[in-house]
């Protein structure tokens, strides 16, 4: 993308509050700022209820609207929350096949990201852009969001990782946060993971919550599919002191490989993933 190509801000999730709004608001001008032209997608102030079919149907139309927009470059959801898949059913994936502009999204929209992947072969970003205007990480955000989007630079795909179990893997990358990945089992959205590297964060959940998460993949075979396992950032757990590997390493076959990243997750100083792409990850010999 370059400085010409119009940013697209989409919320395919929960609606967005005051305050919310009031973030997008200043990312759009911020945008703007680096000589970016921004297209936002305004459900406010609309009769349809937020959480009605009518609802998903329509916010469906207008993130196609924005892949037909030659105005626009490259396609940002700024939203979060439960409802991102209800938006699956009323997509045309034709459209989005046929186009080249990479989709991003994080949290809920690790099912749209996940889903246009499986769909279309075209690689996501597992992303929030609204990290560009946050109070302490903003700058060094934007500055690898620019690198990244306009100097075609790897800046804000690059992160840290460590070996937790096993030596070197590669391959294609699916998955994001546990929970709204499992809302596309079952159906034709789910990746195939086999010989896929699968990535996992979570946000809010406890033990209770990720063990329930991590026996379902068990139950679904997803881990004798893998050909390796990374574990980003699970911040409740993390936050108190929950050794999450320790956790879960028992529902892992011992074949698969597993590394951990503290730069990818829910976190406002996340880099980016890109779900479709393909992987190396490489132990250094001193570990």
């Amino acid at each position: 993308m370059n400085s010409s190509s119009g940013i697209g801000l989409i919320g395919c999730s929960d609606p967005c509050g005051k305050d919310a709004l009031a973030t997008v608001d200043r990312l759009t001008e911020h945008l703007k700022s680096a000589g970016l032209n921004v297209f936002r997608a305004d459900y406010h102030g609309s009769d349809i209820e937020p959480f009605s079919s009518e609802a998903a149907c329509a916010k469906a139309q207008k993130l196609i609207e924005m892949y037909k927009d030659p105005r626009i470059g490259m396609i940002f959801d700024i939203s979060g929350g439960d409802l991102a898949n209800s938006v699956l059913p009323y997509l045309d994936f034709s459209v989005i096949r046929a186009s080249s502009k990479p989709f991003a999204g994080y949290s809920d929209l690790t099912t749209l990201v996940n889903a246009i992947s499986v769909q279309t072969g075209r690689t996501g970003i597992l992303y929030q852009i609204r990290n560009l205007v946050d109070p302490v990480y903003g700058d060094e955000q934007t500055d690898r969001f620019l690198r990244t989007f306009i100097s075609g630079s790897d800046a804000l795909f690059d992160f840290d990782y460590q070996f937790l179990h096993g030596s070197d893997f590669c391959g294609e990358l699916m998955g994001g946060n546990i929970r709204c990945l499992l809302k596309l089992a079952g159906t034709t959205c789910w990746p195939d993971f086999t010989g896929r590297i699968l990535f996992l964060e979570s946000l809010g959940a406890m033990q209770p919550q990720l063990i329930t998460a991590i026996a379902q993949l068990k139950m679904l075979g997803v881990f004798e599919q893998i050909s390796g396992l990374v574990l980003g950032t699970f911040t409740r757990l993390e936050s108190a002191g929950v050794p999450v590997w320790e956790m879960i390493r028992g529902f892992i076959p011992d074949r698969v490989p597993v590394v951990k990243t503290s730069q990818i997750g829910h976190g406002h100083d996340s880099r980016a993933l890109k779900i479709g792409g393909f992987y190396s990850f490489l132990r250094r010999r001193s570990e």
